[in-house]
């Protein structure tokens, strides 16, 4: 059996042209497993056009689905190593961590899932482990993106991590962020991003109620006597609606 062969396990072949070569093989046994699902289809046929009893083809299925969890592995293994260094090599402005985020989940999955399947194979586990360490470090990612933060709060990020970050330099990249091991200070760095937001919301509410403020009419009219120089609001349904919003 092709697809049990051990060389598909080891995590050895990562190297690109090793991987370039397993891929390679992988191409040419899909031909072959193809082949052999539509021989057992066709025979079936056959079988019941006889009015004969339908065979199960069970090796040909658990062969099929084998081979899809070694061809997930290596493409997906492929993929990272593609991704993964263009994230990296990406200018830290430029980096959209939601869209990453929902790209790493998927190799999450695919990880897990080879880990299940091939309990033999060393690369899977290689994989989850590379791809958990990158998603792990997106949240801090995602707080040093906040638009939230103002120079008050950078000063804070400063003093924590005792370095300056430049986040506009086109030199600073994600990769290079993450090179410096400031995930150790994620908790920290998250609870400041979050207090900038949470500033943030309060101070559009407060512009808004000064806005609703300067834009309302109020109507005033004397009170009783105007010699009395006495007044009063004329109509308080529109400073009501303002007071409830």
């Amino acid at each position: 059996d092709k697809v049990a062969d051990p060389n598909f396990g080891k995590a050895d072949n990562w190297e690109p042209e090793k991987r370039k070569e397993l891929l390679e093989q992988i191409d040419q046994l899909e031909a072959d497993v193809k082949k052999a699902q539509h021989d057992a289809e066709r025979y079936n046929r056959y079988q019941d056009m006889l009015k004969m009893e339908v065979t199960p083809f069970e090796e040909v299925d658990d062969l099929k689905v084998n081979f899809a969890a070694v061809r997930n592995l290596w493409k997906s293994v492929d993929k990272w190593e593609a991704v993964s260094v263009e994230w990296n090599d990406m200018q830290f402005s430029q980096v959209e961590v939601d869209k990453i985020n929902k790209e790493v989940l998927v190799f999450n999955k695919t990880a897990n899932s080879a880990c299940k399947q091939l309990t033999g194979s060393d690369a899977a586990p290689l994989l989850l482990q590379k791809v958990t360490e990158f998603k792990n470090t997106l949240p801090i990612v995602q707080a040093l993106r906040n638009k939230a933060l103002l120079p008050r709060h950078w000063e804070k990020i400063h003093e924590l991590i005792q370095r300056e970050l430049d986040l506009e330099d086109p030199e600073f990249t994600l990769g290079k962020l993450l090179e410096m091991g400031i995930s150790v200070y994620m908790e920290e760095i998250q609870a400041i991003s979050s207090t900038a937001t949470a500033e943030m919301a309060l101070v559009e509410m407060l512009d808004k109620v000064r806005k609703t403020w300067d834009d309302l009419d109020l109507t005033v009219n004397a009170y009783k006597d105007p010699k009395d120089n006495l007044f009063i609001l004329g109509g308080t349904e529109e400073v009501t609606v303002a007071l409830e919003d």
